[in-house]
């Protein structure tokens, strides 16, 4: 069972109702980013597909998912979910008031499929904490022994 290391740390908090606390703040440590090469050549190796065949298909299932999620379908991507573009705007009261400017974020939010959802949940945590000096004051995780 793979296992998400999560960093806690200390810091004053900016917006909200605890603003100016010190409180410990969470993040999934996220380690380096997989880039394509990475993804084709395990994939190769792991399932015996030829890597020109799998960049090919790669390639091209990556345009076809980004036109057409740009275009405003919600496209399934086989076992991880669906991905499909939302904005984030402004309300207003009146339709004439309404207008592009009230969108302030685009962004792609992807929906897990059900199986991934139980899998993340079912992900051990191992959690450090640091102080805002960078000292490790704490470790904890849900691993069973």
């Amino acid at each position: 069972m793979p296992t998400l290391n999560i960093k806690s740390t200390q810091q004053a908090i900016k917006v909200g109702e605890h603003k100016g606390e010190e409180m410990f703040v969470m993040k999934v440590e996220h380690y380096n980013t997989m880039d394509a090469e990475k993804i084709i050549d395990y994939a190769a190796e792991t399932y015996c597909i030829p890597r020109g065949m799998l960049r090919a298909s790669w390639e091209a299932i990556g345009q076809v998912v980004s036109t057409w999620a740009l275009e405003g379908h919600i496209v399934e991507i086989p076992g991880l979910g669906n991905i499909r573009v939302e904005v984030r705007a402004k309300a207003q009261k009146e339709a004439k008031d309404v207008s592009v400017d009230d969108v302030f974020r685009r962004k792609l939010l992807l929906t897990p499929t059900k199986a991934i959802k139980n899998h993340l949940n079912a992900t051990t945590l191992d959690i450090t904490c640091y102080d805002k000096e960078g000292r490790e004051v704490k470790r904890n995780t849900n691993q069973e022994e």
